[in-house]
């Protein structure tokens, strides 16, 4: 995953462990885009909290392409549009400091 994606998801973790509705059937549509793997689910589902269980999906999807972080941001859209707007979107700023720390 690129720097400044990594960033985001880094600079915004604790919210989104705690306000991501993962029950919501976002697992299962990340599951159906490829996002996670059933290994993945099965890990997620593991754990206890629905904190713990967004912790787990945060940073799996630390270790995924880029791709899947897009896809991740368009199916929280969906479902949980402000969180998503709020949290997910790369600002000029958070771009050019990703920038900077890569070199």
């Amino acid at each position: 995953m690129r720097p400044e994606l990594e960033k985001i998801i880094d600079s915004n973790y604790n919210r989104l462990a705690r306000q991501l509705d993962s029950d919501s059937g976002l697992l299962n549509r990340l599951l159906e885009k490829n996002v996670i793997t059933s290994d993945h689910m099965a890990d997620i589902k593991a754990e206890r909290t629905p904190r713990r269980r967004n912790e787990v999906l945060l940073d799996i999807l630390k270790t995924r392409d880029d791709k899947y972080f897009d896809i991740f941001k368009s199916e929280v859209s969906v479902l949980q549009a402000q969180l998503a707007s709020e949290c997910l979107c790369l600002t000029d700023e958070a771009l050019t400091t990703a920038v900077k720390e890569t070199f």
